[in-house]
């Protein structure tokens, strides 16, 4: 969602968001439980991971690979405060 970024013009934010559709509007409810599941999650709880999911939210950029967990990044934090 990052690579999606685009500089609103003169400030015109407001208007711009009309123009362009909320990041979380393009998750999908597997995709919108999962990030749920990971915002809830504390310390080194395993959230189990299906490959598919896992590559969509990863190119989304909204978890992170931390070797054996999955993590929630900047973006992905941002993104579960709004759906919370």
């Amino acid at each position: 969602m990052l690579k999606e970024t685009k500089l609103i013009p003169e400030g015109r934010w407001r208007e711009s968001m009309g123009e362009f559709p909320v990041a979380t509007s393009s998750l999908t409810p597997q995709q919108i439980e999962y990030i749920q599941k990971l915002g809830h999650s504390k310390g080194r709880d395993v959230a189990p991971r299906d490959k598919e999911l896992y590559r969509e939210l990863l190119n989304k950029e909204i978890i992170v690979d931390k070797g054996r967990c999955m993590a929630l990044s900047k973006f992905g934090k941002e993104v579960f405060r709004f759906l919370s």
